[in-house]
């Protein structure tokens, strides 16, 4: 992946960066199969015997990942764990009606990359396919255990998409991002060296607010443990050793279609101790 030229304004590289492809849909088949009398039976109490345990196991950890010391598991639709205890002071918390903390705001012309505090919101807006684009607020605030969360707003662009936080956030080549879509998907990736890592590939929820309707994301951080609520739900939880700390900030993706704009507000981190 190599990124855009940065805009004429001097400062640091744009944060740009190819996206993965988009959400595969997951598709079910229907399998029939006619039998007579006992043997019939007999592959039926097989079957049971074999994929009952398997259900109960909830499925193998993910561990391959990049690097012999990145192991990771992960617990899908889990209850809120003991990660969530107690919320300390806030480290930083932003209502966008200014831009006092100094988020990146202009326009990429090349890619259609647009950023802006506007109308009491951060707004991001990618015109092109197949992007990634965010912003931090800024790497004075380094934190590992922490609590994040902002609300989120679709207000432009196809239900195909993605936006969402990113933390742990150690420079533009390695971060975590935590994305949901307006049709209703969340996905973890990391942005390891420069390439993206999916942790949890695009898994479909209730907890999201469909459409063009405002959704508050929720990561937790203590260590290697994370979880993720939408809405006050929990709908994962993950454990990685790849970053200990960092920044945070937000970020929106496009898919196959452009045109892609989210407004963020309401942005709070505190400690968790």
């Amino acid at each position: 992946m190599t990124p855009p030229p940065p805009p004429p304004s001097p400062g640091p590289l744009p944060p740009i960066g190819a996206a993965e492809p988009p959400k595969r849909r997951r598709t079910g088949c229907i399998v029939a199969a006619v039998a007579v009398g006992a043997l019939a039976l007999l592959c039926l109490c097989v079957a049971v015997v074999w994929v009952l345990p398997r259900v109960r196991d909830g499925g193998a950890s993910l561990t391959d990942l990049v690097g012999p010391t990145r192991v990771s598991t992960r617990s899908v639709g889990a209850t809120p764990t003991s990660i969530a205890n107690i919320r300390g002071g806030a480290i930083f918390a932003d209502d966008f009606s200014s831009n006092a903390h100094g988020w990146e705001e202009g326009v990429i012309d090349e890619v259609g990359i647009r950023r802006a505090v506007e109308g009491g919101a951060y707004r991001i807006g990618i015109d092109s396919d197949m992007r990634v684009a965010w912003s931090t607020a800024g790497n004075e605030f380094d934190v590992d255990d922490f609590v994040l969360e902002v609300d989120a707003t679709p207000v432009a662009g196809p239900d195909d998409n993605g936006y969402g936080v990113v933390f742990r956030y150690v420079d533009r080549e390695n971060f975590y991002y935590f994305e949901i879509s307006s049709d209703g998907y969340y996905q973890l990736r990391s942005n390891y060296q420069d390439e993206w890592v999916n942790l949890i590939d695009w898994i479909e929820t209730d907890a999201i607010n469909l459409g063009k309707q405002l959704n508050h994301i929720t990561v937790m951080a203590r260590g290697n443990q994370f979880e993720f609520q939408i809405n006050g739900q929990t709908v994962a939880t993950f454990e990685d050793d790849t970053f200990a700390s960092g920044t945070f900030g937000v970020a929106v993706s496009t898919g196959e279609q452009g045109g892609v704009h989210v407004a963020f507000d309401n942005l709070e981190v505190r400690e968790l101790r």
